[in-house]
């Protein structure tokens, strides 16, 4: 299996561009991205407040509520 992955750099950042404009925009207090290959990560970017009403940054100790969206 071939484990070597090239990602364009440029494309990347539209990543963060459009992570920004979510927080700036007020549609997310904040958010992180992570894009991993098998023992590498190739992107990560955290954006934003984890809680607002403290004012804590996101940041890579931040813990996510994720509930399931499969049930009616």
């Amino acid at each position: 299996m071939n484990t070597h992955f090239k990602f364009c750099e440029d494309r990347l950042e539209r990543i963060t561009d459009w992570i920004q404009n979510h927080v700036t925009q007020g549609r997310l207090a904040g958010l992180s991205v992570q894009i991993a290959r098998p023992n590498h990560i190739i992107y990560k970017q955290h954006c934003g407040l984890a809680d607002r009403e403290a004012g804590i940054k996101v940041d890579d100790q931040t813990l996510w509520r994720i509930y399931s969206m499969t049930k009616l």
